[in-house]
């Protein structure tokens, strides 16, 4: 279960000195943590790839190698890690069905998962909740390109009633889906789910809900926000739709990445404004708990959406297409080293998150300069 499983091994400092960014704070001030072994004499750690590094989402700059014993270690074992922007040669597998106790009228999930999986093998569980007006396969790309590192995806419709939306539906339709893959999991996934570790993800609303799930449900192990919004959504106001920023974030105790479009505030629709934003959300993370603000520069709030011309993409402010698919590769990359960091100890993947890597993205123009975060 999160936070009982073994304890945590905390690395002080390995994010200090970083430029103040939005919100007026410093980005990589907090202590950082995982639950396996980085570091120390002789133990085993994690490095990118030795020679020329990897091409990175524009075949830039990318892929630079750590150095000898990887992040705190001393004469240990190099192991290389994958380019979190290019999908692993163990392939996905896809399953579309409908979400415990399996009505009529019950929402659906398609769940994503890896396609070569050895006898007893068991992967990490990612939920994830869609923003309002998509759907559950509107982002699979994305979340194919997460099972490719090993996790079983379950992207979730919900109930929605655009007149009286509940915010707490997307975090309904996630609990399912931990029942779906753990207890009763279909014949064409097979009992590959690992339920002792768990990350809740989403865009948008569905953002706002994985973080409402961390909140309540302590199987949780880490979030991923893609434009959190915390925001009304409803013509009338409701109890429904409660905000979390700041009021619940008190008990934000998980690891959490919030990935931030910086167009999403932007035009005459606003889709994600400032008082609501991921920034909100990281600010209200306590800050004990390691908590990264990622913004991608001259993105949109629907970029995040598979596809540059969907319909629903063309109702909030938009950055080109010309590097449109860079910048969405770059959002896929810095999920998955989160992921692989956070949940598997991964050491090797702390440089895309802060360090040589996410300065390279930084370089190519696809995630904002530090300096300049702040006026976000």
């Amino acid at each position: 279960m999160a936070r009982t499983g073994g304890a945590w091994l905390w690395g002080l400092g390995a994010l200090c000195g970083a430029a103040a960014v939005g919100c007026g704070y410093a980005v990589g001030a907090d202590p950082v943590k995982s639950k396996a072994g980085a570091g120390g004499s002789g133990a085993t750690t994690f490095s990118t790839a030795t020679g020329g590094g990897g091409a990175g989402p524009t075949g830039g700059a990318g892929g630079a190698t750590t150095g000898s014993g990887g992040a705190g270690g001393s004469g240990g074992t190099v192991v290389p890690v994958p380019d979190p922007f290019v999908p692993t040669a163990m392939g996905t597998g896809e399953w579309t069905g409908t979400l415990p106790p399996g009505g009529l009228f019950d929402p659906e999930a398609t769940v994503y998962f890896p396609g070569t999986v050895l006898p007893g093998e068991k992967f990490p569980i990612v939920l994830f909740a869609h923003e309002l007006d998509l759907g559950d396969t509107d982002y699979a790309a994305t979340l194919s390109h997460l099972a490719s590192f090993g996790y079983v995806v379950a992207s979730v419709e919900y109930d929605y009633n655009p007149l009286d939306t509940d915010h707490h539906a997307p975090v309904d339709s996630m609990t399912a889906a931990i029942e779906l893959l753990t207890q009763s999991p279909p014949a064409a996934i097979g009992a590959i789910s690992d339920g002792t570790r768990i990350v809740a993800a989403g865009h948008g609303l569905g953002a706002k809900a994985a973080v409402w799930m961390a909140l309540e449900n302590g199987s949780i192990d880490a979030v991923v926000g893609l434009d959190a919004l915390d925001d009304e959504q409803g013509i009338i106001p409701s109890s429904k739709r409660p905000s979390i920023t700041p009021e619940m974030m008190a008990g934000m105790d998980v690891p959490a990445l919030y990935l931030v479009t910086e167009r999403g505030p932007a035009g005459l629709s606003e889709c994600v404004p400032r008082p609501s934003n991921g920034c909100r959300f990281r600010e209200a993370t306590p800050a004990g708990v390691p908590r990264y603000l990622m913004v991608l520069e001259d993105f949109g709030h629907l970029q995040l959406v598979d596809g540059y011309n969907c319909l629903a993409c063309l109702t909030c402010d938009r950055g080109p297409q010309a590097t449109h698919d860079a910048k969405q590769l770059a959002a896929r990359g810095l999920a998955v080293a989160f992921l692989e960091y956070t949940l598997r100890g991964k050491a090797g993947y702390l440089p895309y998150l802060a360090g040589v890597e996410l300065e390279a993205l930084r370089a190519q123009n696809l995630v904002r300069d530090a300096t300049a975060e702040w006026q976000f």
